[in-house]
């Protein structure tokens, strides 16, 4: 009880503390303009005026709630021991596993609400541009959220032995490795080089598939998957943030914090 009570609190403490960075709102920033982009360049598009609407719109929401994960994820803990704001959570009966899984709710509910906002703005410019709406438009935001998650975890356990830049250009170029990796088994598979294979999968076991949550196009072009693909993808995701949370609790567990 007690310590879900410290997980809980120090987790909603955290959650405020995010929600009124500078940081928060360039990321509203950034899916705000790309969606009204969308809107303005749909014209454009003649027949394709709401794909195009729908994938601005996805991609700014897609880069906003990135580019937080990447900036928060190198700076949540850092900023903590710089400020020696955590030696007075550690010495309040916070274990370092209830700190770490605080600042995980703490993100996560900024995550959301970061989420929420972008959902109704995305989807009060789709209704006054004279667009419809259906229920599958949020399938694509949880791909998004749980992409940007995991860029979060990964960036948070770096930056706990890292610096604070380090940390941050690693979550930015997971991004980007992230998406390549279904590209690289796709030439692996078109090629009878065993160095070639071999490094198709490592890539493959080392880096999370972004692909696999990148769900803009099932919603644009009508192309679903089913529900039991859909579920493995979400147990998947949830993997890597667990194996990355428990690799955290335990590196911050064993280093230096002086």
């Amino acid at each position: 009880m007690k310590t879900f009570k410290n997980i809980t609190t120090l987790g909603l403490v955290t959650y405020f503390d995010l929600s009124y960075r500078k940081i928060f709102y360039v990321a509203l920033f950034i899916g705000f303009l790309l969606c009204v982009i969308g809107l303005l360049l749909g014209p454009l598009g003649l027949q394709q005026e709401q794909r195009m609407a729908i994938n601005f719109g996805l991609a700014g929401c897609q880069m906003g709630l990135v580019f937080l994960s990447a900036i928060i994820g190198s700076l949540i803990v850092k900023e903590d021991i710089s400020r020696k704001v955590l030696f007075i959570y550690l010495t309040k009966s916070v274990t370092r596993a209830e700190y770490i899984l605080a600042k995980y709710l703490g993100f996560a509910l900024t995550l959301l609400s970061l989420m929420f906002i972008l959902v109704l703005f995305f989807s009060g410019s789709l209704l006054i541009s004279g667009k419809s709406l259906r229920l599958s438009l949020l399938l694509p935001f949880l791909g998004i959220f749980i992409e940007s998650f995991i860029i979060f975890s990964l960036t948070c356990l770096v930056s706990i032995v890292s610096s604070t830049y380090l940390s941050m250009g690693v979550g930015f170029a997971l991004f980007l490795i992230g998406h390549w990796v279904q590209t690289a088994e796709y030439l692996a598979s078109q090629s009878e080089s065993v160095v070639v294979i071999f490094f198709a999968q490592a890539v493959k076991w080392s880096f999370p598939n972004f692909e696999s949550f990148n769900w803009k196009s099932h919603l644009t072009n009508m192309d679903w998957q089913t529900a039991g693909e859909y579920l493995h993808s979400v147990a998947y995701g949830m993997c890597w943030v667990g194996i990355v949370l428990s690799l955290t609790i335990i590196v911050f567990n064993v280093i230096d914090l002086d």
